[in-house]
């Protein structure tokens, strides 16, 4: 993610695959392990408000990963 081709493909596509893969599994609530500051988080952050504004999502809730080591997160 951190050479721009694949963060601008990831950030058209990944809203598609999440959306399709939602749908197939019956998932209807996500939680994000990611970093606010993250291009990963950039791009899920794009893709799921665009599903929670279609209602294909209820609830999305993101737990920042705190200096970049997830052991000090919370759960």
């Amino acid at each position: 993610m951190s050479d721009s081709p694949a963060y601008q493909t990831w950030k058209i596509s990944f809203s598609q695959f999440l959306e399709k893969y939602l749908e197939r599994n019956s998932i209807n609530s996500i939680r994000l392990y990611l970093g606010s500051s993250t291009a990963y988080f950039k791009v899920a952050k794009k893709a799921i408000t665009s599903l929670l504004r279609k209602g294909q999502l209820v609830r999305a809730v993101q737990y920042d990963v705190e200096g970049g080591n997830s052991y000090h997160t919370p759960y």
